[in-house]
């Protein structure tokens, strides 16, 4: 089995987008969402908040492993980010521009998404043909 492979352009079945992937997928943004309502109601800090998520993106990136799938380098370097901040903020280091930063990476994110699906471009036909620059009849 060739683990250096991109599941989206892959043909091999381990790593075929489906229930191996979904399912891992699925479970980690669960149990984030469980964590992050835990965090919110028990009014905890928020150090030990980012340190719980890091936790479950870590924990779902060694998952993929052991079910034979390749881990995604942007879910290690979010776990790594979440694990940082979180520990910098348990120690009392004033933090001011880490929520912007999550924020900016987000929005990066989302944007490169949409970007990359071709979601931002219109997928109607232009009312001018591009080779004459005058209006199509």
């Amino acid at each position: 089995m060739d683990n250096d492979c991109n599941e989206e352009t892959c043909k091999q079945p381990s790593c075929a987008p489906g229930p191996r992937t979904t399912t891992v997928t699925r479970a980690a943004v669960g149990i984030a969402l469980i964590w992050l309502g835990i965090v919110w109601v028990a009014d905890v800090a928020v150090g030990i908040g980012l340190l719980g998520v890091a936790s479950i993106v870590l924990a779902d990136q060694l998952l993929r492993v052991r079910r034979g799938l390749k881990p995604k380098s942007f879910g290690l370097g979010l776990g790594l980010v979440f694990a940082t901040v979180g520990g910098l903020s348990l120690a009392g280091a004033s933090l001011p521009p880490a929520p912007y930063l999550l924020m900016l990476g987000g929005c990066a994110l989302l944007l490169s998404l949409l970007v990359r699906r071709g979601l931002l471009e219109s997928e109607r036909p232009s009312a001018f043909d591009p080779g004459s620059g005058s209006p199509r009849t």
